[in-house]
């Protein structure tokens, strides 16, 4: 192979792995179900509802931070204030599939927030 070819192999290569990046971060990665222990302006407590093998455990506590980007609604896909959220809601919560290694875990990306019951 010629220089020009490995140069635009390599360009390509390059290119691939930059958009892949790119896309991982801009999308959704993963849900889970749970229920909300605690309540806060900026955070809420939850305990994993439905345990996903190898990554949540069922009555695992995480901490999920509520930003300007978190997507709340109801059970019917309206949009809801974070003050609507109480302990004991049932909820899914859609995030980008990052934990902060700590105990307990900690969501910072979180995308949606649905209350499922």
């Amino acid at each position: 192979m010629n220089k020009i070819g490995i140069l635009l192999l390599s360009g390509v290569t390059g290119l691939a792995g930059i958009f892949g990046l790119l896309f991982y971060s801009w999308f959704p990665q993963a849900t889970f179900t749970a229920t909300i222990i605690s309540v806060d302006a900026d955070l809420i407590e939850v305990e994993v509802a439905i345990a996903k093998p190898g990554i949540f455990f069922e009555g695992e506590p995480l901490l999920v931070s509520l930003k300007d980007f978190t997507r709340i609604v109801d059970s019917s896909g309206s949009r809801i204030d974070a003050s609507e959220l109480e302990v004991g809601d049932r909820v899914e919560i859609l995030f980008d599939g990052s934990i902060a290694e700590s105990y307990p875990g900690r969501i910072f990306r979180c995308f949606r927030i649905r209350i499922v019951g």
